[in-house]
C-alpha cells in the first residue's frame, strides 16, 4: 500500500528544505575569502534557500485549499499563508523574531532596521526582483552591495528550519531556535555512557553529584553557562569532565545557532579600566574596526565590531596570556589588550622609585634589542652583554641617557618572583629606552 500522494509530496518538500540547511551547515560562507568569492557563495546559497522556502510556503497554501500567487516574492507568499494558514504564518514571524534575539541583533540600529520583523526582512531581501538579481547574478555585474549587506544567511536558515517545523511537527510543539539549541546542549550534557554506574560505587556518588548539580538550574543551557562563567569546584571530577567534553563538542557543532551560543559563553568579563589605550580607526564605517595602541604609538592589536555588537579582539603578538578574544564592548576590547600586553614596572633610578607602565607581558616584559657573548679569558665563564629595548606607555618616564636603572615586573606565574632588568641607559628616544645590562629572574624587592 502506497502512502497518499500528499504525504509523499510533503516528504519531498521537507527534504527540499533539509538540503539547503545541510549546505549551510557543512559549507558555510567564508568571510575571510576574497570578496568576489564570498559574494558568489552568498548569492548561490541565498537563492537556493529562497526557492526552498517559497516552494514550502506554496505547498502549505495549496494543502489549505488556497491559491498562491505565481511569483517569487516571499512576503507575498507569507500574506497568502496569513489568509489560508494563519497559525503557521504567526509561527514563522515568532521564529524569525526569536532568531534575531538569539543572535543579539540590534534591530533599532540604522543599518539593521530591516530585522525588526519578518515582513520587513522579506521586503528588503526576498522580493521577486531580489530573487531574480540573486539567481542571475554574474561575476561581471555589480555585486548588489546593499542587498548583500542586508541578507543574513543565518536568518534564512532559521526560516528553512521553521518551514520544516510547519510541515513535520504535527502533534508536538513547533521548535524555535532557543528550543533547538537547548535540545542540542542537553544531548551533549547528558552522555548516557558516562552516567552508568554500579549501586553504591564511587561512580554512583559522582553521577548523583552531577545530577544534583544539573537540577540546580532551569535547563542545560543555563547549567553550561554557569559552569563557563563561574567555573566548577576542583573536586567535581565527573561534572568537570562532562562539561568540558560538552563544551568542546558544541564549539564544533554544525549548527551556527549552537556555535553562536557557545561563543557567547566565552565573552570576556568586564575588564579593569586602570588604563584605556587609544584607537586608530580604519575603513569608511565609523567606529567599527581599528588598531589599538599606546599613547606613544606602540600597537597592541586589532579590534572590530561584529553585527551583534560584540567585539573581536586580536593581539598583534599573541601568546599564552594574550589570545584572540570576544568582548562585550569597545572599551573592554581595548582594556583587554592593555591588561595582557602591558605591565606595571617598578623603576628605580638613584633614590627615585616610580611605577611606570611598559609594553610587554608580565612574564616576558622586556624586549631584547641585541646580545653579544664573548670570553674574558680561557678560564672564565662566558659573559653576556645584553641590550634591552624598554617601550614605555608614553614619553613621560623621565629617564635620561647614562642613568643607572633597575626595573622589576612581578611574574604572574611564579609567586613573589619578578623579571628584573638592571643596567645603564645607552639611548633614549621618546618612549623607547635602551638599557645595557643584565636581565634575570629574582625576588620581588
Amino acid at each position: 500500500v502506497f502512502p497518499p500522494v500528499s504525504d509523499v509530496n510533503r516528504a519531498v518538500i521537507i527534504q527540499s528544505l533539509i538540503d539547503p540547511i545541510r549546505i549551510l551547515e557543512n559549507e558555510p560562507v567564508r568571510p575571510d575569502a576574497i570578496f568576489a568569492l564570498t559574494v558568489a557563495q552568498i548569492m548561490n546559497r541565498t537563492s537556493i534557500a529562497h526557492l526552498s522556502i517559497e516552494r514550502a510556503m506554496k505547498f502549505v497554501i495549496t494543502e489549505s485549499r488556497g491559491t498562491f500567487t505565481k511569483n517569487h516574492d516571499l512576503l507575498c507568499q507569507l500574506n497568502g499563508l496569513r489568509q489560508y494558514e494563519p497559525n503557521s504564518a504567526q509561527y514563522l514571524a515568532t521564529a524569525f523574531t526569536a532568531a534575531v534575539r538569539h543572535y543579539r541583533y540590534n534591530a533599532n540600529a540604522r543599518h539593521m532596521r530591516h530585522l525588526r520583523s519578518l515582513d520587513s526582512y522579506l521586503a528588503e531581501t526576498a522580493s521577486n526582483s531580489h530573487f531574480q538579481d540573486l539567481r542571475y547574478w554574474e561575476l561581471s555585474q555589480a555585486t548588489g552591495d546593499v542587498l548583500i549587506r542586508k541578507i543574513d544567511l543565518k536568518l534564512h536558515m532559521e526560516l528553512l528550519h521553521a518551514m520544516s517545523e510547519v510541515l513535520s511537527s504535527s502533534g508536538r510543539p513547533k521548535e524555535i531556535i532557543s528550543m533547538r539549541v537547548e535540545r542540542t546542549v542537553a544531548d551533549a550534557m547528558w552522555p548516557s555512557a558516562k552516567l552508568s554506574y554500579s549501586e553504591g560505587s564511587d561512580r554512583h556518588r559522582s553521577v548523583q553529584a552531577y545530577i544534583g548539580w544539573i537540577k540546580g538550574f532551569s535547563n542545560f543551557s543555563e547549567a553550561l553557562s554557569s559552569a563557563m562563567r563561574d567555573g566548577l569546584e576542583e573536586n567535581d571530577g565527573l561534572t568537570s569532565e562532562i562539561v568540558s567534553a560538552a563544551h568542546q563538542d558544541l564549539r564544533h557543532s554544525n549548527d551556527p545557532a549552537v556555535r553562536y551560543f557557545v561563543e557567547t559563553l566565552e565573552v570576556l568579563p568586564r575588564q579593569q579600566r586602570s588604563v584605556i589605550p587609544c584607537v586608530r580607526w580604519l575603513g569608511t564605517e565609523p567606529f567599527s574596526s581599528g588598531i589599538v595602541h599606546t599613547p606613544a604609538g606602540d600597537e597592541l592589536g586589532h579590534i572590530s565590531r561584529r553585527v551583534d555588537g560584540t567585539w573581536d579582539v586580536d593581539p598583534f603578538f599573541p601568546s599564552l596570556v594574550a589570545v584572540s578574544a570576544l568582548a562585550d564592548s569597545q572599551t573592554d576590547a581595548r582594556c583587554y589588550l592593555a591588561d595582557r600586553l602591558t605591565s606595571t614596572a617598578t623603576v628605580i633610578v638613584g633614590d627615585k622609585v616610580s611605577k611606570l607602565r611598559i609594553v610587554g607581558e608580565k612574564d616576558s616584559p622586556f624586549r631584547k634589542a641585541y646580545e653579544r657573548v664573548w670570553e674574558w679569558s680561557e678560564d672564565s665563564e662566558h659573559a653576556e652583554e645584553l641590550v634591552v629595548n624598554v617601550a614605555f606607555w608614553d614619553d613621560t618616564h623621565g629617564i635620561k641617557r647614562n642613568d643607572l636603572v633597575r626595573m622589576e615586573v612581578p611574574r604572574e606565574t611564579i609567586p613573589r618572583a619578578a623579571s628584573i632588568l638592571k643596567g645603564r641607559v645607552t639611548e633614549v628616544n621618546a618612549n623607547q629606552v635602551l638599557v645595557q645590562g643584565m636581565e634575570y629572574l629574582g625576588a620581588v624587592s
